[in-house]
């Protein structure tokens, strides 16, 4: 396997592992499926360096770019239930932070030079 391969596997498996932990800690997302690569979130991510993930345009499922396994694990867990919020939702940013908040009692922040989504993962 080449090199280049080899990485794009290692990242998908990186993120793999992340959403499996988190369906089985959080319910509402173990029915959704998680596709990494998709080519609409390629091109959001040519016209936006914050893109990363997105829904929408697959019933329950949410799209990440295969660079989000280079995130810190804090960011990769808060965007993904930043996505998972808007799913809940069917709204907006603030009503997806909102909904992991109250429903998940996991408040989402905004770090980093990119102003990403980042939730704190230590024990409180």
């Amino acid at each position: 396997m080449l090199p280049s391969k080899r990485r794009s596997k290692s990242r998908q498996n990186r993120l793999n592992k992340v959403f499996s932990f988190l369906a089985r800690h959080v319910p509402k997302l173990s029915r959704i499926k998680l596709f990494i690569g998709c080519p609409v979130i390629r091109q959001e991510r040519k016209k936006s360096k914050r893109a990363f993930c997105h829904v929408g345009h697959h019933k329950e499922a949410i799209c990440c770019a295969p660079e989000t396994a280079r995130l810190p694990l804090n960011h990769i867990v808060g965007l993904l239930l930043h996505e998972l919020g808007h799913l809940a939702t069917g709204k907006g940013d603030l009503e997806a932070d909102v909904w992991c908040a109250k429903v998940l009692g996991v408040p989402i922040q905004y770090k980093g030079k990119l102003h990403l989504e980042w939730v704190d993962l230590k024990p409180h």
